[in-house]
């Protein structure tokens, strides 16, 4: 995976101001028995709108041994992307000018742990480099 997709620049955005381990690669890591809680960042389907405006979803998965922490994580990782990342510019002149909530944080179905997964649109401008 590369360091410039929208998931892999979020997740190096969030990880920090959530302090907790976040995660962009498809395979989750392993061992992981989520008594540490990790969100887990992937591109959902989404469209480009012109060559220097992508419209992109992103789903949030949070997972965690308990279920209050993985409802509070989310709503974390919710304010965070709706109220700090609009206006973030990356170094490489990248810029985030919105993000709309698509599905707000909701209990999804996993047996061996707690799991809140949300979506999110997040309108990038620049070009987003492969």
């Amino acid at each position: 995976m590369t360091d410039n997709t929208p998931e892999a620049l979020v997740t190096g955005w969030l990880q920090p101001r959530i302090e907790r381990k976040c995660w962009a690669d498809p395979i989750l890591p392993q061992p992981w028995d989520f008594t540490a809680p990790l969100v887990h960042i992937q591109s959902g389907p989404g469209s480009e709108v012109a060559l220097t405006l992508d419209a992109v979803i992103l789903d949030v998965d949070v997972y965690a041994a308990r279920a209050d922490n993985a409802g509070n994580i989310a709503n974390r990782v919710r304010a965070e992307l709706q109220l700090r990342l609009p206006g973030h510019t990356w170094a490489s002149g990248l810029t985030v000018s919105a993000v709309r909530v698509e599905t707000l944080p909701f209990w999804s179905p996993d047996p061996k742990v707690f799991k809140r997964s949300a979506s999110y649109r997040v309108w990038f401008h620049g070009l987003l480099e492969s």
